[in-house]
């Protein structure tokens, strides 16, 4: 999913983590996170979701208001967060279900 996305919008994430556990899933998931423009680790930026500073500095990476963004995650707290500066927010359940509210979005 992540590879098909990346041909048509930009991919960026913004993730909760520390040095240790980024250094583990970083080799694991290598393929994976090159469909990934940019990551945000909160050890890395100082800022973590849901805190409004974490998402701004993915929108101002972006150069974009975040009317223009979608955010996507499991917590909807971390959605919540999302919307309250704009951005469009999907709870992300499953593949076929994130992909269809992506379409219906038209961000893709």
């Amino acid at each position: 999913m992540l590879a098909e996305l990346a041909k048509s919008v930009r991919l960026i994430a913004l993730t909760n983590t520390n040095p240790g556990h980024a250094a583990v899933w970083k080799k694991m998931f290598a393929d994976t996170l090159e469909s990934f423009e940019r990551i945000f680790c909160s050890h890395e930026i100082s800022t973590r979701k849901p805190e409004a500073q974490s998402y701004q500095i993915a929108l101002d990476y972006l150069g974009i208001e975040g009317a223009r963004a979608v955010f996507v995650d499991d917590k909807i707290k971390n959605v919540k967060a999302a919307e309250a500066m704009g951005m469009k927010g999907i709870v992300a359940a499953d593949t076929e279900s994130t992909m269809e509210k992506l379409r219906n979005l038209g961000a893709i």
